[in-house]
């Protein structure tokens, strides 16, 4: 019988890819629909995109952090690389010139769609990541995670000083507002598809395993620089796409929206979701957007009509509560490593045990 559940091992034939895909669509599609019916009937939508826009954020984080173990500090540089690049060529060209006014004469009449600047955008992240993943990943635990926050740091300096690009320290503004719930519901589900994809592929495997033990894994044979860099330039990649989302939902923005207080919301929401889930993070994003919602009213001093005294930064200050919470009582956050899957059990397991898996399965484990 085929029921849906969270699971944490995968049989790698038969069904297996389909057992984890298929709730990777249909969960973000069922999100997305319910937004989509909220906005109809006068919900916030501004918030729903940001919502969407934080879960896209997340789960591209993820695919680093739970690969390999390592915080990354930096990621918000491939969001700030995406945004502007994303920018860069969707405004108009008439109205580049008078923002742009030393821009290079090639990029003056460069023009693109939504969907090309997000793929540019991944495209020019992808090859930053790999450029300093030669380095950054060569590296292991706080070492690493130091050298990711001197990659952002990095980033944020040459946006500041590339006035003919990006307009140094002003605002780069005239970015339409092209991300909307569906757009965003559609990246997102190709995101966490994607990340799925890598967590049960040869090539997460091997990151996870020298996450592990990084000298075993090399002892039998393994690269762990390699399978660190795979997982470094998918999710600079996907980053950066929820950079261009971003950048199309603000429409305008400096260098100063990108450095390290706003990568903060991104590592609490995946530690809170579980850094070794997909889903986690999409559950992490969904309770942490939520909660500072419902936290901003509070400050307001009103919610439905109650009244309460107004404490500014109490929505950070019960996030930060929550946080110690969880990692107290569950250290690898909400999910652990558990992902919502499709059990579908193997004709031959059917014909002896009905829950015993197929003989000729390989099962993938990973311990919470």
């Amino acid at each position: 019988m085929i029921s849906l559940g969270w699971v944490t091992d995968r049989p790698l034939r038969k069904w297996g890819l389909l057992t984890v895909v298929a709730p990777g669509v249909i969960v973000p599609a069922a999100i997305g629909l319910t937004a989509l019916i909220l906005a109809a009937i006068g919900g916030p939508r501004e918030i729903l995109v940001s919502l969407g826009v934080s879960c896209t954020l997340a789960v591209a984080y993820q695919i680093f952090v739970g690969a390999t173990g390592i915080i990354s500090f930096g990621h918000m540089a491939f969001v700030a690389v995406g945004a502007y690049t994303a920018g860069l060529v969707t405004v108009p060209p008439s109205q580049r010139a008078t923002l742009l006014p030393d821009l290079p004469a090639p990029l003056q009449q460069v023009y693109l769609t939504f969907p090309a600047s997000l793929a540019l955008a991944a495209a020019v992240c992808a090859l930053l990541a790999l450029l300093s993943g030669l380095v950054l990943m060569r590296m292991s635990g706080v070492a690493a995670g130091i050298g990711t926050l001197g990659l952002l740091v990095i980033v944020n300096e040459v946006i500041r000083n590339s006035g003919s690009l990006t307009r140094g320290t002003q605002t780069f503004f005239g970015v339409p507002a092209n991300t909307n719930l569906i757009s965003t519901g559609a990246v997102i589900m190709l995101v966490t598809v994607l990340a799925l994809l890598f967590k049960f592929s040869r090539f997460g495997i091997k990151a996870r395993a020298g996450k592990d033990d990084d000298l075993a894994y090399e002892t039998l044979g393994g690269s762990v620089i390699r399978a660190r860099i795979f997982a470094w330039v998918l999710s600079g990649a996907l980053t950066g796409v929820g950079g261009a989302l971003m950048a199309q939902q603000l429409t305008a923005f400096s260098p100063s929206s990108f450095f390290i207080i706003q990568s903060v919301p991104i590592i609490v929401i995946v530690v809170l979701g579980g850094i070794n889930s997909v889903a986690g993070s999409l559950l992490g994003a969904v309770v942490y957007v939520a909660w500072i919602q419902i936290m901003l009213e509070v400050e307001s001093g009103s919610v439905v009509g109650l009244e309460f005294p107004v404490v500014a930064g109490i929505g950070q200050l019960t996030i930060g509560v929550a946080l110690i919470l969880v990692l107290r009582w569950r250290p690898l956050g909400l999910l652990g490593s558990s992902e919502l899957g499709l059990k579908i059990p193997g004709p031959e397991s059917l014909a002896s045990n009905p829950e015993a898996p197929a003989a000729d399965d390989l099962i993938v484990s990973e311990r919470d």
